[in-house]
C-alpha cells in the first residue's frame, strides 16, 4: 500500500475514493482505482477526494504553467505534486460546493524579483497589462501572464514580453464572453529561476 507524507494532507496509506497513492521521488503518484475495487467511504475520506479530484483537474489545466513555474524544484517531486502540496489547502467548502481561493494559488516559486504594481485594463476582446519597465529585477527576465477561466477550466498563457517592454496584450477567446477571469503573473530568467507569482485579480469579461 502507498504512503504519502505532507503538511497539508497529513499522512495518507492506501487509497483515497477511486484514487491509488504510491511514491516516487520522494512524493505521490495517482493512479485510478478500478471500478471493482472501490468500497464505502466515510464523510471526511469524501471530503478529501473531492477537493483531490478539484485540484488535479487545475494542475491538468495549468500544466504548461507550472512545468515553468516550479522548475528547479523538481529534484525529489514532480511540477504536479509541489502543485497540489502547495495548493490543497486553499479549496475551501464541502463535497457538494467546492471553492478555489484563486487569490492564494502558488504557480510559481522562486527567487527573482515578484511583479508588483500591474494594471489591468479590459478591452472588447482582449486584456491589456501595463507595468513599469525600469521596476526592480532584471529588464531581460521574461514575463509570464496566465489568464484562467475556472468554469471551463481554460487557460491563455502569454510569454511575450519582459520587464523592459512594460506591457502585453492577450486577446481571449469568444466563448468567454461573459465569465469571469483571474490573472496571475510571475518573472524568469535564462538561467531556470523565477519569480513568486502575483496575484493580478479578477476581470469580468462583460
Amino acid at each position: 500500500m502507498a504512503k504519502f507524507k505532507s503538511s497539508v494532507l497529513g499522512s495518507v496509506k492506501g487509497s483515497i475514493g477511486n484514487v491509488v497513492f504510491s511514491r516516487w521521488k520522494k512524493s505521490i503518484v495517482v493512479k485510478e482505482k478500478n471500478q471493482d475495487e472501490r468500497t464505502n467511504f466515510s464523510e471526511k475520506q469524501l471530503l478529501v477526494q473531492s477537493k483531490f479530484r478539484l485540484i488535479a483537474s487545475y494542475a491538468k489545466t495549468l500544466r504548461p504553467v507550472i512545468k515553468l513555474g516550479f522548475r528547479g524544484l523538481t529534484a525529489e517531486k514532480t511540477e504536479f505534486n509541489i502543485f497540489i502540496e502547495e495548493n490543497f489547502q486553499y479549496i475551501t467548502g464541502d463535497v457538494l460546493n467546492l471553492e478555489m481561493n484563486f487569490s492564494k494559488l502558488i504557480l510559481s516559486k522562486g527567487v527573482l524579483e515578484q511583479m508588483t504594481q500591474i494594471n489591468v485594463t479590459k478591452g472588447t476582446e482582449t486584456i491589456k497589462l501595463d507595468w513599469n519597465p525600469n521596476s526592480s529585477g532584471q529588464k531581460t527576465d521574461s514575463v509570464t501572464v496566465v489568464v484562467l477561466e475556472p468554469s471551463s477550466k481554460q487557460i491563455v498563457m502569454d510569454r511575450n514580453s519582459t520587464r523592459e517592454t512594460g506591457t502585453t496584450e492577450i486577446t481571449f477567446p469568444q466563448n468567454w464572453n461573459g465569465k469571469e477571469v483571474h490573472l496571475f503573473s510571475f518573472a524568469s530568467d535564462s538561467f531556470g529561476n523565477n519569480s513568486n507569482n502575483s496575484y493580478l485579480g479578477k476581470v469580468n469579461l462583460t
